[in-house]
């Protein structure tokens, strides 16, 4: 007879402190990787079929719940055609977790309407044209509330 061996604790423990969980620096990273895909039109899907895995790994990517291996990040600027420098630019390795209105402000720029409003702003050559939009933008704003 065969006698089937359970990992014991001790196994576990060490599995348990191989595995990486990702940090405030891999929601940067995925975070540039969102702002990236969403300025290029390119869906989740579409990177994923690119890189050849799901639309879902790539939403893990983008919200930093899972790390992106050297090797696939290669991949993610070559297809967002952009220098993988592009990610890793200003970080130090000590990055701390963001708070909740630099999360929301980080999301809201990397949405299609924050790119839209981005890009119809940048397209308008008066500074004074510009402010005058945030300005009514600001007094809208405060209406609402």
């Amino acid at each position: 007879m065969s006698k089937t061996t359970k990992p014991s604790k001790t196994s576990k423990a060490k599995a348990d402190k191989n595995v990486r969980s990702a940090s405030p620096t891999d929601a940067i990273i995925g975070e540039r990787i969102r702002v990236l895909r969403t300025q290029r039109r390119m869906s989740q899907a579409e990177l994923g079929d690119a890189l050849g895995v799901s639309f879902q790994q790539v939403q893990k990517y983008e919200k930093g719940t899972n790390r992106v291996g050297t090797k696939r990040l290669i991949q993610i600027a070559d297809h967002l055609e952009c220098p993988v420098s592009h990610f890793y630019d200003g970080l130090t390795g000590a990055e701390k977790p963001r708070s909740e209105q630099a999360t929301a402000f980080a999301q809201y720029v990397a949405s299609r309407e924050g790119v839209s409003i981005i890009e119809a702003l940048i397209a308008i050559e008066s500074a004074h044209i510009r402010h005058q939009i945030i300005s009514l933008a600001r007094k809208i704003a405060n209406y609402a509330e």
